[in-house]
């Protein structure tokens, strides 16, 4: 892990559980987590946020990320995919030739919530994790946060996954869900 995050200049790891048994634990737990990382919500040096976690705690985790975020920005504009779903996305706007308009959907929008990431890294192909690095650095250049939850630490793909966009997903925050 420290290898890891020096290779590709990790900012910072937090080590946190967040996930409870009951939603009202959930939700405290949840606004603990950003209020140690995420006055960083939006900031450079935490974006993107990265959330590691086993399956069963990761399952709920994008709704807490969009609940909490709404919580602290209520006019928040968020958009969510699992990470299957976006890269299927991709593929169909260049199969049936609307690149444009896809990636046109994300100028207007606060965050990207990306649940399941693992997805990207494991299985889509390099032609399109190139094409959602390029979306992925649009967004964190023009301050859009980017929330990526994932079931195994990134280093675990290393192979697997293209190195410019690996470097990205390491240059933010990472929480890993205890």
């Amino acid at each position: 892990m420290i290898e890891y995050a020096r290779r590709y200049r990790m900012k910072e790891t937090i080590h946190t559980d967040i996930l409870k048994k009951t939603d009202t634990i959930v939700k405290a737990d949840a606004r603990h987590t950003f209020d140690t990382v995420a006055t960083a919500l939006g900031a450079e040096e935490h974006n993107p946020l990265v959330v590691v976690g086993t399956v069963e705690k990761m399952e709920n985790v994008g709704e807490i990320v969009k609940r909490e975020s709404l919580d602290i920005t209520p006019n928040l504009v968020i958009k969510e995919f699992t990470g299957q779903g976006l890269a299927e996305a991709y593929i169909d706007s260049v199969t049936y030739g609307y690149v444009a308009d896809f990636m046109e959907e994300f100028v207007r929008i606060d965050m990207l919530l990306v649940s399941e990431f693992d997805y990207v890294v494991r299985e889509a192909d390099e032609t399109v994790q190139r094409g959602l690095l390029r979306l992925f650095e649009g967004l964190v250049r023009n301050n859009r946060q980017v929330v990526f939850t994932m079931t195994q630490e990134p280093e675990t793909y290393e192979a697997l996954v293209l190195p410019a966009l690996a470097e990205l997903v390491s240059s933010g925050a990472f929480v890993v869900v205890k």
